[in-house]
């Protein structure tokens, strides 16, 4: 029976520039698609908690999360299997100690993905997946879309 999986995800943002993660692909100029940073929630441990050990394992940063932004809930399918994924955004408010900073890149620790600043206008014409997110991103963050819920 396929589950429902919880993933902390986090909002990094400055001078009109949004962190997104990518799969690791040097032989593509273009990635297949981009994501907002973070991953799974393990038990027993808070979605805040799930986020900083993400941003800790996969870019080796320490990261002081604020607060929740959004929820973002979507079904698809990938490599022709059901997914049903409940994304918790949260502001990411520093990254080793100060704002997040796009003129700093961020090295992966991880061989399968890498991380790129990109213009938050820019993001309505990228392969921001969920396309919840993407348009979420686009229009600003509203809070009056704290809970989406799409079929992709």
């Amino acid at each position: 029976m396929p589950k429902i999986e919880p993933i902390a995800r986090g909002l990094a943002i400055h001078d009109g520039k949004v962190l997104l993660c990518h799969p690791a692909a040097p032989d593509q100029p273009d990635p297949p698609y981009l994501y907002l940073p973070g991953g799974h929630i393990e038990h027993n441990e808070s979605a805040e908690q799930a986020l900083a050990r993400e941003l800790m394992e996969e870019a080796g940063l320490c990261a002081q999360i604020g607060p929740f932004l959004a929820a973002h809930e979507v079904r698809f399918t990938q490599n022709n299997k059901p997914k049903h994924e409940i994304n918790l955004v949260f502001l990411v408010e520093q990254l080793d100690g100060a704002r997040p900073n796009p003129a700093l890149p961020i090295e992966s620790k991880e061989p399968d993905i890498a991380f790129a600043w990109v213009d938050l206008a820019a993001v309505i014409d990228l392969p921001v997946l969920p396309r919840c997110t993407r348009a979420w991103l686009a229009a600003g963050c509203p809070e009056a879309d704290r809970w989406i819920s799409a079929t992709e």
